[in-house]
């Protein structure tokens, strides 16, 4: 489809669309809530108070990246290529 480009890549396009906060709120659900923190080894890099990992919070994280899609939205707001 040429609408999302010649090789498939588009995520520059959509961090641009995120960047837009009207555009966030319509395309991707964000996840503010939960944790990918697993238990670790005392000493081992990352590790604090017994856990490693990150927390979601607003906005993009490294949890949930920019969350889920609305893909009707997306697709409506993706600029022509």
């Amino acid at each position: 489809m040429e609408k999302y480009g010649k090789h498939g890549n588009f995520n520059q396009t959509l961090y641009s669309l995120a960047a837009d906060s009207a555009n966030y709120a319509a395309i991707f659900h964000d996840i503010t809530t939960g944790s990918n923190a697993q238990p670790c080894t005392a000493g081992s890099k990352g590790c604090s108070g017994g856990l490693v990992g990150y927390d979601a919070t607003a906005g993009y994280d490294l949890v949930t990246g920019l969350g889920s899609i609305n893909g009707g939205a997306l697709y409506t707001l993706f600029p022509a290529q």
